[in-house]
């Protein structure tokens, strides 16, 4: 098993999930899914579409290390602000670019578009669904937002040289250092967020681990 080294660790934690631990159920019903996909539209659909899945809403690290990026390019976008490091000169070209990316206001925006079409849940859990707000949508949103900060970055990866990266990586820790405690430079994973590959893309999606337990 070659491992995206983004998370064998995540992976390997999983398949000691009891049912009804961890989200262990909702992964089952995902994975079933994908299973029913792969037979009508054939298993690359099912493969890339896990891969997705997999990335947005199962590894934990990824959303995270996501956030935190996002947290930190928005603050370099800004013009002023008490907390901000100056930016290396490799990526100042590069900030105009990427703001509407990483801007609150395209948050707000999309968080508008996806509320005008998302149902209304279908009964009252909890405090939170009775303010008419619909699960689904919220992890819609937190997706969306985070395919934004893969876009950010991969514009990023793709101007710079390698030697340039490296000078953006050690600007975003000490931007973090900056930021602490609300953001851990440990949680960043800048070797596997800042590049033109989307993260995670080596790991094995839901429908692959299937396959593999069952091996």
């Amino acid at each position: 098993l070659v491992c995206h080294p983004f998370r064998y660790k995540t992976l390997t934690q999983q398949k000691d999930w009891s049912p009804g631990r961890r989200g262990e159920p909702v992964r089952q019903v995902v994975i079933k899914a994908l299973q029913k996909l792969a037979e009508q539209m054939g298993q690359d659909v099912a493969v890339e579409l896990g891969q997705w899945v997999w990335r947005h809403f199962f590894c934990h690290e990824i959303k995270v290390a996501l956030i935190n990026w996002r947290r930190l390019l928005a603050l370099a976008c800004r013009t002023h602000d008490s907390r901000k490091v100056p930016p290396p000169s490799v990526l100042l070209p590069i900030l105009p670019e990427i703001a509407e990316f990483v801007s609150s206001m395209r948050s707000i925006d999309l968080l508008v578009e996806i509320n005008q079409v998302a149902p209304p849940p279908p009964y009252e859990q909890s405090e939170y669904e009775k303010l008419g707000a619909c699960v689904e949508a919220g992890m819609l949103f937190d997706a969306a937002k985070q395919t934004l900060t893969i876009k950010a970055l991969q514009t990023i990866a793709s101007k710079l040289n390698e030697q340039e990266r490296k000078e953006v990586l050690a600007w975003v820790k000490l931007q973090a250092e900056a930021t602490k405690p609300m953001i851990n430079p440990e949680n960043l994973y800048g070797d596997e967020c800042l590049r033109v590959e989307l993260p995670c893309s080596k790991m094995p999606s839901l429908f692959e681990q299937a396959l593999i337990r069952q091996l």
